[in-house]
């Protein structure tokens, strides 16, 4: 079922030795992720570059030749962008820990370019979001950008339309070493300067759940309403209540069958009856229905449909106390 936009997203995915007790979680993640384009939005693109690869396998590199696209060493796309399918689901159950050396901006930039060339030579296949997924620890030495750099690399992401999602791994908690916590304190300094600069988002994921969860948490407004909490009937506090989650609705599924050969739309319709609950064989007609009120379980028959628009207020009360006993939690 395609959505009404076709989305692009780039996965560029630290794969380095210091990614090792990462790769798991990371792999699941990023395997959710295609499995869910691949059975809700069987339309969208995913692309899927590694860095810190042993071998090397990407156009930059290739177009430069090996003595100037030497920066670009130990990156390979192993998946190219296109629509995800069950050879992309294997390669990416098939990502694990290597021992290339790379860097995160050279992996970006060759992420750019992949989505750069395919826009280019499809121009009108991308409608929607374009998003390039940079995930790493960033606890390595690399060469820090510099201000003429980093406008240009924010240049590159505004013109290609690249909404550029950064997820550092391990951020929160203690780095390997010294060195490895000051290399992610620079490089993460260098990556809020871009971000900046350029459409895009930063997030933290100090914990194995935060990683499996990464792609699939949706931030919502927090806010839930505004109400008094009565205390007796003398005692009123304005309070302001808070949700803790918030319901997200599956995408909905349409029915449809395969069009004859006498033609047709292909499109289902329903009809709906009801019947007597004591008799199974009785068709209830219009005039014997009676609308309902939803009281917990039950449907009160209603007959002024006035009474069925009535929606009360949030309020708060406090009615009494009870032992902690007499409140099961289920």
């Amino acid at each position: 079922m395609a959505s009404r936009g076709k989305e692009a997203a780039v996965i560029v995915l630290d794969v380095g030795p210091q990614m090792a007790n990462y790769l798991p979680a990371l792999r699941k993640s990023v395997f959710l992720l295609a499995e869910s384009k691949l059975l809700n939005h069987s339309s969208h693109e995913v692309a899927v570059v590694l860095f810190g690869t042993t071998g090397t396998s990407n156009e930059v590199y290739n177009e430069m030749g090996p003595s100037d696209g030497e920066q670009y060493r130990h990156i390979s796309v192993v998946q190219p962008l296109a629509c995800p399918d069950l050879k992309c689901l294997k390669t990416i159950n098939s990502i694990c820990s290597e021992r290339g050396s790379s860097d995160h901006v050279s992996a970006l930039l060759v992420g750019v370019d992949l989505l750069k060339k395919a826009v280019a030579a499809r121009p009108s296949a991308f409608k929607g979001n374009k998003r390039l997924l940079l995930i790493s620890s960033f606890d390595t030495e690399v060469e820090e950008l510099d201000p003429e750099t980093c406008g240009d690399i924010a240049a590159q992401l505004t013109q290609a339309g690249l909404s550029l999602e950064v997820y550092g791994v391990g951020d929160g908690l203690p780095a390997r070493s010294e060195a490895a916590a000051a290399h992610r304190t620079s490089n993460l300094a260098s990556l809020h300067e871009l971000l900046a600069h350029a459409a895009g988002s930063y997030k933290a994921l100090p914990r194995g759940v935060d990683i499996c969860a990464m792609f699939t948490l949706k931030d919502t407004a927090s806010t839930g309403y505004k109400a008094s909490l009565a205390i007796g009937s003398n005692c009123k506090i304005e309070v302001q209540v808070y949700k803790k989650t918030a319901k997200q609705p599956l995408p909905s599924l349409k029915l449809y069958t395969p069009p004859t050969a006498a033609g047709g739309s292909g499109l289902v319709t329903r009809e709906t009856e009801y019947r007597d609950p004591t008799d199974r064989d009785h068709v209830l007609a219009a005039e014997e229905k009676q609308k309902g009120y939803k009281y917990g379980q039950q449907l009160v028959p209603v007959e002024d449909d006035g009474l069925l628009q009535y929606k009360p207020g949030p309020c708060m009360e406090l009615l009494g106390f009870t032992a902690k006993d007499n409140v099961p939690r289920w």
